[in-house]
């Protein structure tokens, strides 16, 4: 199997997981808004869970041929990242 190409523009790099994504991965999935709209994402996501996924996608794909994708910014922020609030 050919490794996972990286895709990068001016802002956006898409790549495969790693694993010092597990922490990201845990905390955004672990909201319960994610779990809700899935079939496959238990709640709450337990410590170890993201890892474990991250770890059981190296090197795979679906039967479909797809494979999982991360993204990131590939430039630094221009200033520290706020949370929104509701208006």
């Amino acid at each position: 199997m050919r490794p996972q190409p990286e895709l990068e523009t001016e802002r956006l790099l898409l790549r495969a997981f790693r694993p010092e994504d597990a922490a990201v991965v845990q905390r955004l999935v672990g909201e319960r808004e994610v779990a809700d709209t899935t079939l496959t994402i238990p709640h709450p996501y337990l410590d170890g869970m993201a890892e474990s996924w991250i770890a059981s996608r190296r090197g795979r794909s679906s039967p479909s041929g797809s494979r999982p994708w991360g993204s990131t910014a590939s430039m630094p922020p221009i200033s520290p990242a706020t949370p929104r609030r509701a208006a």
